[in-house]
């Protein structure tokens, strides 16, 4: 797909990554236990006006696999280590899904300065609220039914995924090589470490940090369909500087590549300023 870089974090642990094109950079973070190739349709198009840069975090992808501290709080600090290894400043950072957990960690811990701006696609500041007015992933008993139903075996985990692709991924439907491909990456990630990453995030509250970078840094988020509802009124009460985008499902960047890639563009040409 396209040429294949390696960034040792730890001893023994490297981060793949591909790096395609030239000018400002612009990072991308897969959601938990996909591979950085979800972008591709980002890196093809942008990749002539803007150095695009996808990572596959620790355990996902072709990176290392390690049962070391499977946290977001840990891939926030191995993306200060890739940006430091490549002195990437003025980084359009984007995060999918859990992905966007690993930015904000990363902001939280080592601050905004080589950011110029913020992308979510499809992830709330928190996952876990009893609120349904809130943008949120679900309860506390999802959460439990999914550690306790559905992560405890190989194959209850092939099963969730292929339930995860059918009716989270796609609005229409997905061609059945795509489908598999995305299916059968996500099970080579070692099962105690997408069982780990998976109640990381659900646990993790990132609310501060969020309002931070609404605060400080052009933010732009992508809120699929079946979130909108709730989710578009709640994050213009609560970060009114962010600009908001709610169609498809939760990899409508895929999907629908030319959409999220002009809108994206537009928001770095019209918002975004080097530091």
């Amino acid at each position: 797909m396209f040429q294949s870089h390696y960034c040792e974090v730890a001893p023994g642990v490297s981060l793949r990554y591909f790096d395609e094109g030239a000018g400002q950079p612009i990072l991308f973070v897969p959601g938990w236990a996909f591979s950085a190739e979800v972008f591709e349709h980002q890196i093809r198009e942008l990749r002539s006006d803007y150095r695009c840069i996808a990572v596959d975090p620790r355990c996902q992808g072709g990176s290392a696999v390690t049962l070391d501290d499977c946290s977001y709080e840990q891939q926030g600090a191995d993306l200060d280590t890739l940006i430091r290894a490549l002195d990437l400043k003025d980084i359009i950072l984007v995060g999918w899904s859990f992905g966007a957990l690993a930015c904000w960690a990363y902001a939280r811990q080592f601050g905004t300065g080589r950011i110029a701006a913020s992308v979510t696609f499809d992830n709330s500041p928190r996952s876990i609220s009893d609120d349904e007015a809130e943008y949120r992933a679900g309860t506390l008993a999802d959460l439990r039914g999914a550690h306790f139903e559905s992560l405890r075996t190989p194959a209850a985990f092939r099963t969730f995924m292929e339930g995860f692709a059918d009716g989270l991924l796609y609005e229409g439907k997905m061609e059945p090589a795509l489908r598999q491909k995305l299916i059968d990456s996500a099970c080579e990630v070692p099962l105690m470490a997408a069982d780990m990453l998976y109640l990381d995030g659900w646990l993790t509250d990132e609310v501060e940090t969020v309002k931070m970078l609404d605060r400080e840094l052009p933010c732009l988020l992508f809120i699929a369909n079946y979130r909108k509802d709730a989710g578009v009124p709640f994050m213009e009460k609560n970060y009114p500087n962010t600009e908001i985008h709610a169609f498809g499902m939760h990899m409508m960047f895929h999907e629908y590549p030319e959409r999220c890639n002009r809108i994206l563009r537009e928001f770095i040409q019209s918002k975004v300023r080097k530091k």
